[in-house]
């Protein structure tokens, strides 16, 4: 370098070069500015936080979720209704009633299976309920009323008593709920 032009020591890689320079010609880094970033910096910076965000989004859609079957038991039906509607050759069944939560999460109800039982308590039969249909969400340590329609059913079983068990829920998520 002539002698006559000032000149600076770059701040990165300790060379000296001219003072007016934007950019070391020996690091390459920018030297304007508090953080002396180039745009290559900037790109891998941004490029890592994309990166950690589609993982982390992945994994909240496909990764390992809580299920329902080690807290079935803690959703109970507390009490329950049983009416009939008729409507010529075909017969809907109408079911409400109330259930409680006793788990520490939040659940949104997508099944129930009743079962129909004569004099002596045999099953007589059973019938399901809900999925498509049922969009219930019951919040921890709460209760929350329920109505469940068996549409369409040829005949009501001779029955002596019935009983309503939650058989399906899961984990109210967005977007996506894939599980």
């Amino acid at each position: 370098m002539p002698e006559t032009e000032p000149t600076k020591v770059c701040p990165l890689c300790a060379e000296t070069i001219k003072a007016a320079a934007k950019v070391c010609p020996y690091c390459r880094r920018s030297q304007r500015g508090i953080f002396f970033l180039s745009r290559y910096d900037l790109f891998a910076v941004f490029s890592c936080l994309a990166i950690i965000a589609a993982f982390s989004f992945g994994w909240h859609l496909w990764g390992t979720r809580r299920q329902f079957s080690p807290a079935q038991h803690k959703i109970t039906v507390l009490s329950t209704q049983f009416g009939v509607e008729r409507n010529g050759d075909r017969t809907n069944v109408v079911m409400s009633g109330m259930l409680t939560n006793a788990s520490a999460y939040t659940w949104k109800l997508t099944g129930f299976e009743i079962r129909f039982f004569d004099a002596s308590g045999k099953t007589v039969d059973a019938a399901h309920a809900g999925s498509e249909y049922l969009e219930l969400t019951v919040l921890p340590h709460a209760e929350r009323s329920f109505r469940l329609d068996l549409p369409f059913r040829e005949i009501v079983p001779a029955h002596a008593s019935f009983s309503v068990t939650v058989a399906e829920a899961k984990p109210p998520g967005f977007w996506l709920d894939s599980n």
